[in-house]
């Protein structure tokens, strides 16, 4: 139906990676913490063969949020700032 209406459909890759914008919008925009969007973000990517390397510093936050709560504050803090290289 969208190809009949002229709406071309993401790649894998594509679709990821726009979703990982909107949740790292939520992020900023305080309506979502950081562990935890870091965490939707990390399950998107395992959708795909390979991380993309844009989204390395969310997975990576993710990995170890639960491991390392004393590190949290510097986990936010990148996963603040990665998000213009999302945007």
């Amino acid at each position: 139906a969208l190809a009949e209406a002229g709406v071309s459909t993401p790649s894998p890759r594509e679709a990821v990676m726009r979703l990982a914008r909107d949740i790292a919008e939520d992020i900023v925009a305080g309506s979502l913490s950081p562990g935890d969007g870091a965490m939707q973000i990390w399950a998107l990517s395992r959708e795909l063969e390979e991380h993309p390397l844009e989204l390395h510093t969310f997975v990576y936050g993710a990995s170890e949020w639960d491991d390392r709560p004393e590190d949290r504050p510097a986990f936010a803090k990148g996963i603040h700032l990665e998000f213009a290289n999302l945007a």
